[in-house]
């Protein structure tokens, strides 16, 4: 009786595999454009991210992606300083199908 419950469990397994490979996750860092002036972040502000692409705020939510953190960052370049919002998002799915994660 073991042996059949553990060629179930096996099959089991095997159907679920590809669906569960999905189920990791995805995360990306996203840049928008630099200013010389501070940056506030609006529904249409561009952001330049290496998996998502360059999206706006709405694109990115419609797209499954999920804000972890939005800050302000700050370089010195000869002529004073730049201003670029950074965008932290992330993307969790259970199964292909489209189900989210939580």
């Amino acid at each position: 009786m073991k042996s059949k419950r553990g060629r179930i469990f096996a099959l089991l397994a095997l159907a679920f595999a590809p669906s569960l490979a999905g189920a990791q996750g995805r995360a990306d860092i996203c840049y928008s454009a630099w200013s010389s002036g501070t940056i506030l972040p609006t529904n249409s502000l561009l952001f330049s991210c290496p998996t998502a692409g360059s999206r706006t705020l709405p694109q990115l939510a419609g797209d499954g992606w999920i804000i972890v953190r939005m800050r302000p960052i700050v370089r010195s370049n000869d002529s004073g300083y730049e201003y670029a919002t950074q965008l932290v998002i992330r993307q969790e799915w259970i199964f292909r199908s489209g189900f989210e994660g939580s």
